[in-house]
C-alpha cells in the first residue's frame, strides 16, 4: 500500500517543478500557459487525489478532516496564526541568505502573467493552488506513506524527503531561494508531524503566498513601469 500511494502521488510531485520552470519556456506567457499550467498544476493533482480515493485513501488519511480535527476554534486560529508567522519568517531567512550568497536572480515565471492586467487574479490562483496541493502532496500524502508506522526513523526520513522534494520543486537555481524553501519545507513537515492536520498549514501557506506574491508583483510591475516610462526606448 505504501508503494502504491507513493507511485500515485509521484506525478503530482513532479508537476510542480514542470509547471514552474519548464512550461513558460515551452509555451510562452499567453493564454496557452494558463491552460497548460491549470492542467499540470491542478487537473493532474486532482486526478491523483481521485485515484487515491478510489484506492481507499481519503482526505482523513492525509490530514484533511471535515471538521477542525478535534481543535477548538480558538486553538485552531492560534495554531494557524503561529504557522503563518513561522512561514513568513522565510522572508528573513531569504534576506539573510541573499546577504551571504552569490545571487542569480530569478523571478516566478507565473507572475509574468500579471503584466496583462491579471495581477491579483494570478496571485490568488497561485496562492490557492500552492497552499492546497503543496500541503496535500508534499506533507499529507508523503505523511501517509512514511508516518503510517510512526517511529523516530520514519519521522526523520519523512521530514527529509518532504522538505527536499518541496525545495527541488520550487527553488530553481537561486541558492538563496533554495535555503528559504528548505526552511519552509522543514517547518511544514515538523508542524505536520505534530498536528497531523493540514488545515492550519494550508491557511498559513495561503496567507504567506498572498503576501509574498503581492509584494513580488508590485516590484515586478514597478520595474516594468520604470522601463516604459518617459525617457525609455
Amino acid at each position: 500500500m505504501r508503494l502504491n500511494i507513493l507511485l500515485i502521488a509521484l506525478p503530482a510531485l513532479i508537476a510542480a517543478p514542470v509547471s514552474y520552470h519548464v512550461l513558460p519556456t515551452w509555451f510562452g506567457e499567453g493564454s496557452r500557459y494558463w491552460i497548460v499550467d491549470f492542467f499540470v498544476g491542478v487537473a493532474i493533482p486532482l486526478l491523483c487525489l481521485y485515484t487515491l480515493y478510489k484506492k481507499g485513501v481519503g482526505p482523513n488519511d492525509y490530514g484533511l478532516p471535515r471538521s477542525l480535527g478535534g481543535y477548538k476554534i480558538a486553538e485552531f486560529v492560534s495554531i494557524s496564526f503561529l504557522c503563518t508567522l513561522a512561514f513568513l519568517a522565510s522572508i528573513i531567512v531569504d534576506t539573510i541568505a541573499r546577504i551571504y550568497c552569490v545571487i542569480d536572480p530569478v523571478g516566478d515565471p507565473g507572475l509574468r502573467l500579471g503584466r496583462d492586467g491579471f495581477g491579483m487574479l494570478t496571485v490568488v490562483y497561485y496562492a490557492t493552488t500552492a497552499a492546497f496541493f503543496d500541503e496535500i502532496f508534499f506533507r499529507g500524502v508523503l505523511g501517509a506513506v512514511f508516518l503510517k508506522n510512526r517511529t523516530q526513523v520514519n519521522t526523520i526520513v519523512y521530514a527529509c524527503v518532504s522538505a527536499s522534494l518541496f525545495t527541488i520543486a520550487h527553488s530553481g537555481s537561486d541558492l538563496a531561494s533554495t535555503i528559504s524553501y528548505l526552511y519552509f519545507g522543514i517547518v511544514s513537515a515538523m508542524v505536520y508531524v505534530l498536528l497531523r492536520n493540514l488545515w492550519p498549514l494550508i491557511i498559513a501557506h495561503f496567507i504567506t503566498d498572498v503576501v509574498l506574491l503581492t509584494w513580488w508583483l508590485h516590484v515586478f510591475n514597478t520595474g516594468l513601469n520604470g522601463l516604459n516610462g518617459p525617457g525609455s526606448n
